[in-house]
């Protein structure tokens, strides 16, 4: 078969899906100052790539929200794929059902923490999260910054005044330090494994000065390498500033509330064990200036999936709430404390991309501009080599992406055997004539009608189980 040979080089997925002209004016309208778009026509890996792509072009945060948290999921390892793991944070949250039987993940909360974290420090990411998440109170922005300590060498702190802050932003005061959420304090030394690091750090006082921060090994306890400024941030998302038992009298004094017991116990659980997941619903009492992760965010651009099931989800979610508390919390409308109102959702976002595969699932929502993609799903071949080749030969343009050089190697050998021609290239000298194959190590597939398909070694051999992407809260066990 007539191939063509070159030192093969690594392509980017992304460009190759921007060769689409209906992509390059979508991407195009993105850069405007304010817009509210709806693309349709598109399956999740379209929707992905069109959010990275966004991304790649505008200097600001990009929120995916999917329906629910099960989608959420599946979008971040796609988004890891596509982008790199260092460029998404994942911001899910449990359902208030399983926080008031107290079987929430800690991992869950350390993902969001991270999250914060990113926009603390202003680290441009794509934001993956769910609609119930999206639409969960926290602390104002400056309420939670307020609980980071940031540390300097050289930089003065009495020892007392960090271990009162590191207590009341959720740490645990321990012997010895070895897990997520502890510190512990042997003379001028304070140790902490802070959330949202992989590494306890030990800070070395001079009387009031930080003489040095270093990185330990939890399990030796041996100092590694030293840095020079770290960023504590909090354990927990909601921190108490103001005095505990004033919040809870007023929210005893609450006209409608007839039930003092429920509340006292929240706060019990709070006190005794650092449990804040319920004191969500007290949360708007707590901080009048409470808002979304949104909020946290000036220029952002938010991708919505499927608006239609977002609606549901929220709906499913509001009506659970409601029989769950029903007779338990007399405060009136005591979802609404739990959400922020989802048929207002966008009320703060000036860029706004709908993602749906029918134009009626944006009944009553106003759009400047419309796209249509006519995507579809790639077939999964899964080791069936003989239909692989026979579609093939009667699709019109096909790329073959392939994250490894053997892999390409094992599938130049298929087409050769079936007697199909190919050409082996880059992402910038595709011939549209030929079967192109080329090595993409973040490569995902998309199909899109009359245009181009892309398929990946996922959708061309059977593969094994794999591990999901795993979470920046490194540890399993933790002291929360």
């Amino acid at each position: 078969m007539k191939k063509f040979e070159k030192n093969i080089i690594d392509n980017n997925i992304i460009d190759v899906f921007k060769f689409n002209n209906s992509v390059k004016k979508f991407l195009k309208e993105t850069k405007e100052k304010n817009y509210s778009l709806f693309a349709t026509g598109v399956t999740p890996h379209i929707n992905y790539l069109l959010t990275a792509a966004t991304f790649n072009q505008n200097d600001s945060f990009v929120f995916y929200v999917a329906p629910n948290q099960y989608k959420a999921h599946l979008a971040y390892d796609c988004f890891c794929t596509i982008c790199g793991y260092d460029n998404i944070n994942l911001y899910v949250a449990d359902e208030q059902l399983a926080v008031e039987a107290a079987v929430t993940s800690n991992e869950l909360k350390f993902e969001r923490l991270n999250t914060i974290k990113s926009i603390i420090e202003n680290k441009k990411k794509i934001i993956v999260t769910h609609t119930t998440a999206f639409l969960k109170p926290l602390l104002s922005y400056e309420s939670l910054k307020k609980g980071v300590i940031n540390l300097k060498t050289n930089s003065e702190f009495e020892i007392q005044d960090i271990v009162k802050k590191l207590i009341k932003i959720g740490y645990k005061r321990v012997a010895t330090t070895y897990e997520v959420g502890q510190f512990s304090v042997r003379g001028e030394v304070i140790d902490v494994f802070p959330c949202c690091s992989d590494r306890p750090i030990r800070i070395n006082f001079d009387f009031d000065t930080i003489e040095t921060i270093k990185y330990f090994n939890y399990q030796t306890q041996f100092t590694e390498e030293k840095i020079e400024q770290f960023n504590v941030m909090p354990v927990n998302e909601i921190i108490i500033w103001d005095d505990l038992e004033k919040i809870k009298d007023d929210l005893k004094s609450i006209e409608e509330n007839k039930n003092n017991e429920i509340i006292e116990n929240d706060f019990i659980d709070y006190e005794n064990f650092g449990a804040t997941e319920k004191l969500i619903k007290y949360i708007k009492y707590i901080d009048t200036k409470a808002c979304s992760i949104s909020e946290y965010v000036s220029e952002k651009i938010v991708f919505y999936e499927d608006i239609k099931k977002q609606s549901e989800a929220y709906d499913a979610a509001i009506g659970d709430i409601y029989n769950f508390y029903s007779g338990k919390y007399p405060f009136k409308n005591i979802e609404m404390q739990i959400y922020f109102d989802f048929y207002s959702y966008d009320y703060n976002v000036k860029k706004k991309i709908f993602l749906g595969a029918k134009d009626e699932s944006l009944k009553g929502i106003e759009v400047m501009g419309i796209y249509g993609f006519d995507g579809y799903k790639v077939i999964n071949y899964q080791n069936d080599f003989k239909m692989f080749s026979s579609d093939l030969k009667e699709k019109k343009f096909t790329v073959i992406a392939l994250r490894n050089k053997e892999k390409i190697k094992l599938v130049a050998d298929i087409l050769d055997n079936n007697e199909i021609d190919y050409i082996i290239t880059d992402g910038f000298n595709i011939n549209f004539s030929k079967v192109n194959i080329l090595l993409s190590q973040n490569a995902i597939s998309f199909g899109i009608a009359s245009l181009i398909e892309v398929i990946t070694e996922d959708e061309i051999f059977k593969q094994a189980k794999s591990d999901r992407v795993k979470y920046r809260s490194v540890k399993e066990k933790t002291s929360n």
